[in-house]
Formats: C-alpha cells, sequence, structure tokens
C-alpha cells in the first residue's frame, strides 16, 4: 500500500451525532475531538469530511478551528428529498445551507462540496444545483464540486450531465463495486477526485464472526471465512480491511471514523503497516452482491 496516514481523511459523523451500527461508546466529547486533531496534525492526515446533517459536526469543527489549523474540509449540500420546491427554490435553499456551514465552520472557504444524495442532482432540481454549485466555485468559496453517490451506476448518469470534480463513495472488502463497475478506471481517465468511506462497513468488518448483529446472519460463515484467511494471512481485521482500500491507486482518500483516541491510534498504526499485495489480491474474492448486506440504508 502507498501513502499510509497521508491517504486517510477523518470522518466527523460520530463527532455530531452517536452514528454506527457497532458504535457502543456514542459521540465523541469535545475533549476527545481536540486529540483527534491533534494526532492527524502530528501524522499529515489533513483532511476532515462533514456534513450539513451530521448534527453538531460542523459547529464542533468550528470551535475547533479545523481550518484555522490548516485542515482542508469538505462539507456536503442540504438533502432535498421530501421538499415540494421549484429548482430556483431549491438552489436558494441549499445556498442558504451552505453558508450556514461555512459560518459554523468559522470559515470563508471549504476545499469540497458535495451534493449529498445523488438523487438531488439526478431529479428536477439538478441544473439548477450545478449552476449554483459553480458560482460557488466561481466566487471561491469551495475549490472542487461533486457528488456523494451510494453506488456507481449513479456516477455514469451524473458524468453525462456534470463535470464532477470530486466523489464520493463506499468501498470495502464487501463492497467492491466502485473498481468491479469500471468507474475507477473512469474517473482516473477523466482526472476526477476520489474519497471512499465505509472501509470498515460501519465496523461489520471488524466485528467477530459471532458477534455480527442479527442482520447478518446469512452471511455469517462468509464472514468466518474471510477472518479465517485473516489468520492465514497473518493480519489483523483493521490491518487487512483498511489495506484493501488503500491498496488502490485509484483512490484518493479513504475517510475514517473513530469516536475514541484509541480507534484513531490504531487505525494510524494499520495504514502504516506493510502488507503483501497477494494477501490484499486474496480479499478480492470475498465481494458481496447482496444490497441488503453492502448498504447500510438497507439494513433492519
Amino acid at each position: 500500500m502507498t501513502g499510509g496516514a497521508q491517504r486517510l481523511g477523518l470522518g466527523t459523523v460520530q463527532w455530531g451525532m452517536p452514528y454506527g451500527i457497532t458504535n457502543r461508546s456514542g459521540m465523541a466529547t469535545p475533549e476527545t475531538v481536540v486529540k483527534l486533531l491533534a494526532r492527524a496534525r502530528q501524522t499529515g492526515v489533513g483532511l476532515l469530511d462533514t456534513a450539513w446533517t451530521y448534527g453538531d459536526a460542523e459547529r464542533v469543527l468550528g470551535e475547533q478551528g479545523a481550518l484555522a489549523n490548516g485542515f482542508s474540509i469538505v462539507t456536503k449540500t442540504r438533502p432535498l428529498k421530501g421538499l415540494d420546491l421549484s429548482p430556483a427554490e431549491s438552489a436558494k435553499l441549499v445556498e442558504e445551507a451552505f453558508h450556514d456551514s461555512l459560518a459554523r465552520l468559522r470559515g470563508w472557504a471549504a476545499y469540497g462540496l458535495l451534493v449529498h444524495h445523488a438523487d438531488d442532482l439526478l431529479g428536477p432540481s439538478g441544473d439548477a444545483l450545478w449552476v449554483l454549485m459553480q458560482k460557488l466555485r466561481s466566487q471561491g468559496l469551495v475549490e472542487k464540486i461533486g457528488c456523494s453517490l451510494y453506488d456507481p451506476q449513479q456516477f455514469f448518469l451524473l458524468e453525462q450531465r456534470y463535470a464532477l470534480e470530486l466523489v464520493q463513495l463506499p468501498y470495502n472488502i464487501y463492497d467492491q463495486r466502485y473498481v468491479t463497475s469500471g468507474m475507477a478506471a473512469r474517473t482516473r481517465s477523466s482526472g476526477v477526485e476520489v474519497h471512499v468511506r465505509s472501509a470498515f462497513l460501519q465496523g461489520i468488518l471488524l466485528s467477530e464472526p459471532a458477534r455480527l448483529p442479527p442482520h447478518f446472519a446469512g452471511v455469517r460463515e462468509h464472514h468466518a471465512a474471510l477472518w479465517a484467511q485473516h489468520e492465514a494471512s497473518g493480519l489483523s481485521p483493521l490491518q487487512a480491511a483498511l489495506g484493501f482500500c488503500l491498496a488502490c491507486p485509484d483512490i484518493d482518500k479513504v475517510i475514517v471514523g473513530c469516536e475514541q483516541p484509541e480507534q484513531w491510534e490504531g487505525i494510524l498504526e494499520a495504514a502504516q503497516a506493510t502488507v503483501s499485495p497477494e494477501s490484499l489480491r486474496s480479499l478480492g474474492r470475498f465481494a458481496i452482491h447482496d444490497e441488503a448486506v453492502i448498504n447500510p440504508s438497507r439494513w433492519k
């Protein structure tokens, strides 16, 4: 793997709200956030990922002076689902929410702005939203614009309409669609910056087979086989899950979330571990194609 900790980004959803099916410690305290950010600076991790919908996360980052301390921040637009608005009204609402985000972040500009749900860009307000995003970029309020995706098919639809500069989508040992769909090759050829999330599938990939939530009973044997592969390769589940993502050269940043300093130290250590390419290639056979397993929005 290449890049180590410098290719990581810190996700902040756990800093603004309790999040994650395997999260047992709840939301990170302000004191913990201070420690996490300080360690990130020490190790060269310079990107933070947040969103308008992440509870108090933007406010917490602003209070900690994240932008003033040199971090690059990617945030996301206010979602439009369920709102009966014209395209012009939608764009106005999103613009106001973005300025609110900057106010909470206590900064004048963000590195990236992603439409939080691809359906907002694919829907009737898409063109108006994209014009707004371009305006914000031309004003110097954001450097790169793009979209947060749930699957590669959304990317292939969007790229026909918009010149995406930055995308974020899930990628992990079980969800390998970014590569298998051909999207990785496409983003490489078009120069789109790619951030991947869900490297640990909300902690499922780090959970012992016997401790999987009931929803995953159908893949318990598959999960046990993955853990047996880790043991045979001499890898911890964390080293394998993170190494699998970092080994993909078409990924610019791997966004990881944590709510405790001990978790962050483990991630940083795993990012620097030397993992044989053969061990990582062997993980390709563990891909799962059932969205009920790999898509958290489908979890019960």
